[in-house]
């Protein structure tokens, strides 16, 4: 059971989560294009921007490519700018349409090469396509030029998408020894477990367990909770769960469905947890 929580852990990690769904907590007032200059932003909030203004774009142009990057250079700290360039992450993993023209060549690039938002979009919404190797090079200057926990989970993606799992665990393996980062260990852990060297992914996860129990307490309790009810429904063959327990509502179904159609049919297995649990269930299928 550790094993599949800290899977679930490193997946908190990988380069798309189902966070970026949330947008109920924008704030009605932005800051438009238009009206964006450095010394007018108080509170740069990248992730309100995107899902206020680009989410009704066609596509990201050069005028809102130029927002983003004022909003991240007023940033106060380095915390703040992973958390952002992390809803970038998310945002044009899951939408790569929107990113279609600056990540359809360098030219962007080339005119921005200090731009640290223009190569986290250019490299996620390219990775997102199934074009990885158009954003390894790109990945390889993120990583150099801004060093720290994310760009090199995210180089070691685009790594492993272009040359294999071995070429994931040299980068993440180095990068630990390096920095003896908890999240670099998750993402490293859970290449050991895609390798099937579990002894050695066994192994690793011991000496985080407690770190990981802690991390992890809430999903632990509703794991162990659903247990119950889910063996008092195999004793009883109850086919379904009574009462305040079942949860399985037509929204619940339709918000849960919705999500398995979308990450099935546009994302990969290490994009998003969801994939790679069908892709199992399929493989299981095609063998039982």
């Amino acid at each position: 059971m550790i094993r599949k929580l800290v899977k679930h852990a490193a997946f908190k990690f990988r380069i798309a989560s189902e966070k970026c769904k949330n947008v109920s907590q924008i704030p009605s007032k932005v800051v438009t294009t238009s009206s964006v200059n450095a010394l007018s932003i108080e509170k740069p909030n990248i992730k309100s921007y995107l899902f206020s203004e680009i989410i009704q774009l066609d596509y990201l142009g050069p005028a809102e490519l130029n927002v983003i990057d004022v909003f991240f250079s007023q940033l106060p700290d380095e915390e703040a700018k992973i958390d952002n360039a992390k809803s970038l992450v998310e945002f044009f993993s899951k939408f790569p349409e929107k990113a279609r023209l600056i990540s359809s060549s360098y030219y962007y690039l080339l005119l921005n090469p200090f731009s640290v938002s223009s190569h986290i979009i250019f490299i996620a919404a390219n990775y997102s396509m199934g074009r990885a190797s158009l954003s390894r090079q790109a990945a390889n200057t993120l990583a150099q030029q801004w060093p720290n926990s994310l760009t090199i989970v995210i180089l070691a993606r685009v790594l492993r998408e272009c040359e294999g799992l071995e070429a994931e665990y040299r980068i993440l393996e180095q990068a630990y020894q390096d920095r003896k980062d908890i999240i670099i260990f998750y993402n490293l852990i859970s290449n050991l477990i895609d390798s099937s060297r579990v002894e050695e992914a066994n192994a690793a996860i011991e000496t985080i367990r407690p770190i990981v129990e802690k991390e992890l307490a809430d999903e632990i309790f509703f794991v162990k909770q659903n247990q119950a009810v889910l063996e008092e429904a195999i004793q009883k063959q109850l086919f379904a769960p009574e009462g305040d327990n079942d949860i399985y509502n037509d929204k619940m179904c339709l918000d849960n469905w919705t999500s398995y159609y979308e990450s099935f049919v546009t994302r990969r297995e290490h994009i998003h947890g969801d994939r790679l649990i069908i892709n199992h269930f399929l493989r299981w299928c095609a063998f039982h």
